[in-house]
């Protein structure tokens, strides 16, 4: 008789506290890509290089999200300290970074390597930091959005396409040398129900619960352009959920009041990425273009056609337009952070 073991599948991918003797080799869990990096006195030394070593393991389902953590070693002028998430190669990963700019102050970030080149999606610069101090790092990954939590600062990027990258790592972008100790690297929640997820807004989607509306109009409707108001985060009922209020003008002529709009704005996280979800429901007279009430739910309701950026995140829906005998209304609704 065969005996079945059915077990739920560990959060954790790869963990490492460098609790061994000293060596040259790293051990089975780690390739070092470049430079020079040994165990020393229960840490990852990485001698100046700069260097990098990368997981062996990949993400067990072959998805963009996942947390990584490290403790960032004596912070000291001229380190720099590289998490990384989404490892394709050397020239293709995301990474988040201390560098250490004086002896008194440092520059936290998130970045993207692609083909060999960074750009900078977030960061904050002049972060004080005591020197020979150690500073515990995350690096959050959701669908789109990258988080990055530290005892100095706190960065998020809401939109950045998937590398393909499925491996973790750690770097020294410097020409000093560093030191790092207790590195993980675990499933996010998406993919596994127990595991943890983001610790920043919209339920660890790195969205802020105020956003700004503001209608963009043109023709009859005009006088309505420019007009704003912020949403703020409600209780989700099955997805992240901003709701707001605006009074507008009359949007056939512009004459006297239309009465109050409320919007429901949905971002809706699924395996595929994320979508976005626009309710708008006039209290007053019907407005142009009425799409009527919608239900917010988990399809969102009340889905028009949108278009999106990531630099910052703004996402604009329509056009809406009415034709009357007068002439045209077109408008749009855009969500900005």
């Amino acid at each position: 008789m065969s005996r079945r073991c059915c077990c739920d599948r560990p959060c954790i991918i790869v963990e490492d506290d460098f609790n061994r003797v000293n060596n040259t080799d790293l051990g089975p869990k780690w390739v070092e890509v470049s430079g020079d990096s040994e165990i020393v006195s229960n840490t990852l030394l990485q001698i100046p290089g700069p260097g990098l070593v990368r997981t062996v393991a990949s993400h067990p389902v072959n998805h963009v999200s996942g947390l990584v953590y490290g403790t960032a070693k004596n912070l000291q002028n001229g380190k720099r300290y590289r998490l990384i998430i989404n490892y394709v190669d050397s020239s293709n990963y995301v990474y988040a970074e201390i560098y250490c700019t004086s002896s008194e102050v440092a520059t936290v970030g998130i970045y993207n390597m692609a083909g060999g080149s960074p750009t900078t999606l977030a960061e904050v610069t002049n972060v004080g930091y005591l020197a020979g101090d150690e500073a515990y790092m995350l690096l959050c990954r959701s669908n789109d959005a990258v988080f990055l939590d530290t005892v100095l600062a706190t960065v998020i990027w809401s939109c950045l396409n998937d590398n393909g990258g499925r491996k973790a790592g750690l770097a020294n972008g410097g020409s000093t040398a560093l030191e790092w100790d207790d590195f993980q690297f675990t499933e996010h929640k998406i993919t596994n129900a127990d595991c943890p997820e983001c610790y920043c807004d919209c339920d660890g989607n790195c969205i802020p619960k105020t956003l700004t509306l503001t209608v963009l109009a043109s023709g009859l409707c005009a006088c309505n352009d420019g007009a704003y108001t912020t949403i703020s985060y409600t209780t989700p009922i099955e997805n992240c959920t901003w709701f707001g209020t605006l009074d507008l003008d009359d949007m056939w002529s512009c004459e006297g009041s239309i009465g109050t709009w409320e919007f429901t704005f949905l971002r809706v996280n699924g395996p595929s990425g994320q979508r976005f979800y626009l309710c708008m429901l006039p209290l007053g007279i019907g407005l142009c273009g009425d799409p009527g009430p919608c239900a917010v739910g988990g399809n969102g309701g009340g889905s028009f056609d949108y278009s999106h950026t990531c630099s910052p995140l703004s996402v604009l829906f329509g056009p809406f337009s009415c034709d009357t005998q007068g002439g045209i209304c077109t408008y749009w609704i855009q969500i900005t952070l």
